[in-house]
């Protein structure tokens, strides 16, 4: 059995906690157990605080050897690429519009709606 140091993260701050597995991915399931039991006490957890949204597992040399992310961080993480994705796609449809009318129509009803409220940080 190995030692695995496992990070809590949350919005607003960090715990962590040493956690005895034989394997990362056993660490990680007994870390995210014990964030599901709210037994993570390097930090308190209060009626309003952020969830947990992110754990990472290190190894006994301080390298991550498994990780999980919530849905909704995976999603943070990914809306500058979706966004900058949107913005490329608009770049090629308004070059090859003649070529495309009924691709640009569905772009531009669809997607020229996210872009702005992405940039205005509306959902």
């Amino acid at each position: 059995m190995k030692t695995y140091t496992a990070f809590f993260f949350t919005d607003a701050n960090y715990a962590s906690a040493e956690i005895d597995a034989d394997t990362p991915q056993q660490a990680l399931a007994l870390a995210r157990a014990m964030n599901d039991k709210d037994e993570v006490d390097h930090f308190r957890h209060y009626d309003e605080a952020p969830p947990v949204n992110q754990i990472e597992i290190f190894d006994q040399d301080h390298c991550e050897v498994a990780e999980w992310q919530d849905e909704e961080l995976r999603l943070r993480l990914a809306a500058p690429a979706l966004l900058q994705a949107l913005k490329d796609m608009r770049e090629a449809y308004q070059r090859h519009f003649d070529a495309m009318p009924v691709a640009w129509q569905t772009y531009d009803t669809i997607a020229e709606t996210a872009i702005a409220n992405a940039e205005r940080g509306q959902p």
